[in-house]
């Protein structure tokens, strides 16, 4: 019994590491030009180094990169309603990719984290709620802070809310997808 609670300890923290080594190194690949101490130059070798433990010879780069959501959705210069209408589906399309990968994490994952990963999710759809909240209310035409400063406002603000929260629903599921592949080495995308 205690070898399976030390290996169960050692696991978390395993599989705990793996987690933030994927978020370190999903989001940016940044570089320290001039370091001053020697620990922060080893913190930076695993953030520059954690894309190829999740990213083994560039596969997971190109399923992201060749992914039919982006293929199907370029920005480009269209009408006010047509880019409110794109983005709605855009993160719709997301966040049908997110749920897919909660749903294939749930089978590698054992209960405990996979509620953590769970309740994180459920903080994200809260922040992406609230943000979307606050930002309405600041950019649209007669808000409170609309007349009282030199914010810019006006038609085109909502659709680039839209396509703000899509893009932040895009980054997420990526971070998840990137989760999953790192236990089945391969995604499979909802949207077709």
């Amino acid at each position: 019994m205690s070898g399976h609670i030390k290996w169960n300890r050692v696991g978390r923290f395993g599989i705990s590491s793996m987690l933030l080594l994927i978020i370190m190194g999903c989001g940016h690949n940044m570089r320290i030009e001039n370091p001053v101490e020697q620990n922060t130059v080893e913190i930076q070798k695993v953030e520059d180094h954690a894309g190829t433990i999740v990213l083994p010879e560039g596969q997971f780069y190109e399923i992201i990169k060749n992914n039919p959501i982006d293929q199907d959705y370029k920005w480009e210069d269209i009408g006010v309603e047509d880019r409110i209408v794109k983005a709605g589906k855009y993160y719709q399309a997301w966040c049908e990719e997110i749920e897919n990968s909660l749903n294939h994490l749930q089978v590698y994952l054992d209960s405990e984290d996979y509620e953590q990963l769970y309740s994180s999710y459920v903080g994200w759809q809260q922040y992406m709620n609230g943000m979307f909240s606050v930002e309405q209310s600041i950019y649209y035409v007669g808000s409170k802070y609309m007349a009282s400063s030199d914010l810019a406002g006006g038609s085109s603000t909502y659709p680039v809310v839209m396509e703000v929260k899509a893009r932040r629903a895009r980054e997420y599921a990526i971070q998840l997808m990137a989760l999953e592949y790192t236990f089945s080495q391969d995604i499979q995308f909802v949207y077709k």
